[in-house]
């Protein structure tokens, strides 16, 4: 089960004269969204699709189109977007509100000093709605099995909790660092914020006091540190919900544990408006996405997804990926094994031999 629409693709038909939504209607209702909005994911979201892509369907939500443009300020936006990372959408002109949304996404990422004070409300207004949109986005692409995809927009969710680009160091998102601070870190080969929570705090704060920063920030960097999530994954078949053969389903078990317990699980994110962590549970084989539920973790939970098995025997790999909807650089990526023997008449040459190699998420996400 995707989420709580994944039924409604399949849905039979009626003929008593009642209408049912499809899943993209309900979507929109789920999301408070505009039916425009999921047409528009319908026509533009696809599996090939890279950052810069997602990032331009969340600029031309319709909940954007109402995004003022002053009188003078389609100059602005021609001065902004020579700074911005990425190009501007296509076939839009700088007095577009959905050109402006963008660039303001992109000024958010990377930091950009804006060239009036208005253009930071709006970024206010923008932020407000994004968090529905790239939801119900990566709903969308859930239904359709699109798993990279997906990925891709998870990580967008990320960037726009944190201000940061998807590549940038992760150790930004702590309090007080500076750019002599990476460096130092970098040099001490501390390259993430995942190599700082392996470490122990005598073999950075010296770093963090050389950098210049005073023992009070010090401190606070440590307390952040120590509240980023830790967690434990262990993924594997439901005993209890073996595969039921080539093309059937079979149950997986994902048991989470925050290592590092905590007693409150909100977030660190000063930029936006204040959240508790959660995560999504990702299954996928290949390029396609097998189900995604959307979880939360203070200590220990455990969840249990239905997934579709091949429909050839042998040997294959399931990924469980675990996503924060939060953080950058803590995602994680494991790999179960499924044997399915070889059905009556199945030749041995159609089925695989081996599963692939397994990855591994340590520091930024390998999906980007």
């Amino acid at each position: 089960m995707f989420y709580p629409f994944s039924n409604s693709r399949n849905a039979p038909s009626r003929l008593d004269g009642t209408i049912e939504p499809l899943s993209n209607g309900q979507i929109a209702s789920y999301y408070y969204l505009k039916y425009t909005t999921l047409l528009m994911f319908s026509h533009k979201l696809h599996a090939s699709c890279d950052l810069s892509d997602v990032l331009n369907v969340l600029s031309c939500a319709s909940e954007y189109e109402e995004m003022p443009v002053r009188h003078n300020e389609d100059k602005l936006n021609a001065e902004l977007s020579d700074s911005v990372r990425l190009a501007t959408i296509p076939d839009l002109n700088f007095d577009s509100p959905f050109l402006k949304v963008q660039l303001l996404l992109q000024a958010w990422y990377g930091h950009l000093a804006l060239p009036i004070s208005d253009y930071y409300t709006d970024t206010k207004s923008v932020l407000d709605q994004a968090f529905r949109i790239l939801q119900a986005m990566v709903d969308v692409c859930a239904e359709a099995g699109m798993l990279t995809t997906s990925l891709k927009i998870m990580s967008l969710v990320q960037m726009t909790t944190q201000a940061r680009w998807h590549d940038d160091n992760t150790i930004w998102q702590l309090p007080h660092v500076n750019d002599q601070l990476v460096g130092l870190l970098w040099d001490a080969d501390l390259r993430s914020v995942a190599h700082l929570q392996n470490a122990k705090p005598d073999t950075w704060k010296p770093l963090a006091t050389k950098a210049g920063l005073k023992p009070r920030q010090v401190s606070e960097m440590a307390t952040v540190l120590g509240q980023l999530p830790i967690m434990d994954v262990k993924a594997s078949l439901d005993p209890a919900m073996p595969p039921s053969g080539c093309g059937g389903t079979a149950g997986l078990i994902v048991s989470l544990e925050r290592v590092n317990k905590s007693k409150s699980i909100r977030i660190f994110s000063p930029l936006t408006k204040p959240k508790d962590e959660a995560w999504w549970l990702v299954v996928g084989r290949g390029e396609e996405l097998l189900a995604l539920k959307r979880v939360s973790c203070q200590r220990r939970t455990h969840h249990k997804l239905t997934v579709q098995m091949p429909a050839q025997s042998g040997r294959h790999r399931l990924d469980v990926y675990l996503v924060s909807d939060s953080y950058l650089g803590l995602d994680q990526q494991h790999a179960v094994e499924v044997f399915l023997p070889r059905a009556e008449g199945e030749s041995e040459s159609s089925a695989p031999q081996q599963i692939e190699g397994q990855g591994s998420m340590e520091g930024q996400t390998q999906w980007q």
